[in-house]
């Protein structure tokens, strides 16, 4: 797999590669030390081991380490990297002059101007290791290298070429892929010192950040790559971050760069970089805080040790683990699952139906997948001389790329070439080829119909602009006296080179999320912290998920439907609010009068509040009882079935028991016969508290 960073395959063979830096190597161990006339200690090494104290062996040779240009012995150093240190290049090597890449030390390859550099895709890549102050800036043909902000002109490489260097064009690498550092003599990739103070460490397409405070000594922070396979869903390399058990006293971020072959149509936020416990290669879990930056494409995370780390399609891995009942989550099941019969939670919809955007190959509809969620699909696929873009008001569509070819013939592209341009199938007009003019002939005339000659005509107006080669050119006066286009400038990392020759502009690419420099959704479950570039131009820099994105607002729900919370003794109820998550409502009265609000958040609802004197009796009716010794309550039942007390009942001539009145049978001492018998019965108090006759005397007085 190929990763988006300046580490690529070289351009040149893999046996010829290998023969140089073998040659570079032999070179190393075989030739005694030098000192410069600065004291500076060059001696040839392979292992940083071989080099004093202080010093890094780089390309070969021991160099004093650095992080800008001011930190080298020698002056008018430039601060550079080989992939593993950051190192001291000093004036002579700088300025000794290349044709070729096969001429300059893996990994640095020969720009426009005849020196050996780092190669880039952007600013990041120049500043590794440590290293700050390097800008990424395009040479006359349009490749990128790394270049002191000295060396650049409008994001150009303008540095004079250095004394001796041939007249013939340089022979770049293929659209600029860059090299790829010589074989390490361990299994590392890469190993990087990092102390107390923090640092930053990266090979390959993966990048460790840690902040300072979270070592508390020096440690080799290393990477190199992992035989263990990777949970289902990899789509990169497993790297072996180590030492293996290392562990944080602060997080740290591991970042992931990717590719468009790897999302391959999909949204990046399904995608995480992972790790499996202490080394084990089992239980792999996505890290803490993913971020998502779509324009550096770059997937990060935080963590709090080291151990082997893969970056990891999670609806992939989702859909290969087995449920509670042993089928795979895409192979359908009893319950939770679609018309398609696919586990509906092991996917995540990553645009909206029916909605379009530019991709890098065209345009891109968003479509329901046999999985139930939605993913982008390329629908229109643009042409070689085509560019997906977005007109004002306008739907999403590939239009011709801009340029100085506007019918077919001859046009001069500058003031000494000559461009020959074509109409494809699509109708877009291109440079088919190009033709450099032998001093001192220039280009002459206007299109159709210019060409080389000895005297010239003007082919552009003051003024006017024309896009080449994705820059922008400006029509300027000549040493010859004519005007004519000069070498083009390039546009902001952001923009394109737009409009017909003669009124091109460098315009602001429209992004598929942002519109202004304001929070907006880039799904229905993530927000894209929108920001400003230097030429004004709004981009994403940042992709956070959430539970629901609506209207630029990222939500988490704070409950569950149908659950409840007492707010006093009111009830509120679990809904779905307008920016689409569950959160608590108003809170409202319960309906009946004899009910309250009970119970804890999430299980409370409105219940009947309890009467001390009634109660549901055991066939739906109230059941009361008694308020004191002589009065009783009188109980109803409301429409809510909440049993409540209307009012009292005292007891005349009695007392009240059991939740009803007593009526006193007689008074206390009488007597009377027991009606029957012969036995004599007394008044007494009974346990109702009502007196009546009872305790018969067997062996007193017998009645009459």
């Amino acid at each position: 797999m190929k990763r988006s960073t300046r580490r690529r395959e070289r351009s040149t063979s893999g046996p010829a590669a290998a023969w140089v830096a073998g040659v570079v190597l032999a070179a190393a161990i075989a030739l005694p030390a030098c000192t410069t006339s600065n004291g500076v200690t060059t001696a040839r090494c392979a292992l940083n081991s071989d080099c004093a104290t202080g010093l890094v062996c780089a390309l070969g040779i021991c160099r004093p380490p650095c992080v800008s240009a001011s930190d080298c012995p020698v002056p008018a150093s430039s601060c550079i990297d080989d992939g593993r240190s950051a190192f001291c290049e000093t004036p002579t090597e700088k300025n000794t002059p290349c044709a070729s890449e096969a001429q300059c030390s893996v990994p640095l390859a020969c720009a426009s101007d005849y020196r050996c550099r780092n190669l880039c895709l952007n600013d990041a890549d120049c500043n590794v290791l440590g290293i700050v102050g390097r800008v990424c800036a395009r040479d006359m043909n349009g490749v990128n290298y790394c270049a002191d902000p000295n060396e650049v002109t409008n994001g150009v490489i303008t540095i004079a070429p250095p004394a001796g260097a041939p007249s013939t064009p340089v022979i770049e690498p293929d659209a600029g892929k860059g090299a790829v550092a010589t074989a390490a003599p361990s299994t590392d990739l890469i190993a990087t010192e990092i102390g107390p103070g923090g640092g930053t460490v990266g090979v390959d397409g993966v990048t460790v950040i840690i902040p300072p405070g979270a070592l508390s000594t020096d440690l080799s922070i290393t990477i190199q790559l992992s035989g263990q396979p990777g949970p289902t869903g990899t789509v990169s390399p497993v790297f072996e971050i180590g030492p293996t058990g290392t562990i944080f006293a602060l997080p740290v971020t591991v970042a992931f760069d990717y590719t468009d072959s790897e999302v391959a149509g999909q949204s990046p936020n399904v995608f995480a970089v992972e790790t499996s416990a202490a080394g084990s290669g089992t239980g792999w879990q996505p890290l803490t805080s993913i971020v998502v930056d779509v324009y550096a494409h770059t997937i990060a995370g935080q963590t709090m040790h080291l151990s082997p780390y893969a970056l990891v399609n999670e609806e992939v891995e989702l859909r290969s683990v087995p449920d509670a009942s042993g089928m795979q989550a895409d192979g359908g099941g009893p319950s939770s699952t679609n018309e398609g019969g696919v586990d509906a939670t092991s996917c995540t919809n990553a645009c909206a139906v029916g909605s379009v955007q530019c991709a890098p190959a065209g345009v891109q509809t968003c479509q329901m997948q046999a999985g139930g969620c939605t993913q982008w699909v390329t629908t229109t696929a643009c042409g070689a001389h085509q560019t997906c873009s977005i007109a004002a008001g306008a739907a999403p569509a590939c239009t011709c790329n801009a340029g100085t070819c506007m019918e077919v013939g001859t046009v001069c592209q500058d003031a000494q070439t000559v461009a020959t341009c074509a109409k494809d199938a699509n109708g877009c007009f291109y440079p088919a080829s190009t033709l450099p003019c032998t001093t001192p002939m220039s280009c002459s005339g206007a299109a159709p119909s210019a060409g080389c000659a000895l005297s010239c005509t003007s082919s552009c107006t003051q003024g006017q602009t024309s896009c080449v080669a994705g820059g922008l050119a400006l029509c300027t006066l000549g040493s010859n006296g004519c005007w004519a286009y000069a070498a083009p400038t390039a546009c902001g990392a952001r923009q394109t080179c737009t409009g017909a020759a003669g009124t091109a502009a460098c315009t602001c690419n429209a992004d598929p999320v942002c519109t202004t420099a304001a929070p907006a959704c880039a799904s229905s479950t993530s927000l894209a912290t929108c920001s400003t570039d230097a030429q004004g131009c709004v981009y994403a820099s940042a992709v956070s998920t959430c539970t629901s994105c609506v209207a630029g607002v990222c939500c988490t729900s704070s409950c569950v439907q149908g659950q409840g919370m007492c707010v006093g003794s009111e009830l509120a109820t679990c809904t779905l609010v307008s920016n689409g998550c569950w959160g608590y409502g108003a809170p409202a009265s319960c309906v009946g009068t004899h009910q309250s609000c009970t119970g804890a958040a999430g299980a409370a609802s409105c219940a009947c509040t309890a009467s001390p004197y009634c109660t549901m009796g055991p066939t739906g009716g109230p059941s009361a009882s008694c308020v004191n010794d002589m009065t009783v309550a009188v109980c109803s039942i409301d429409g809510q079935g909440c049993p409540y007390e209307t009012g009292t009942q005292s007891c005349p001539n009695g007392a009240c028991s059991g939740g009803s009145c007593c009526v006193n049978a007689c008074e206390a001492g009488e007597t009377m016969c027991m009606p029957g018998t012969e036995y004599l019965e007394t008044c007494i108090l009974g346990s109702d508290g009502c007196y009546s006759y009872g305790n018969p005397v067997i062996d007193g007085p017998q009645c009459g």
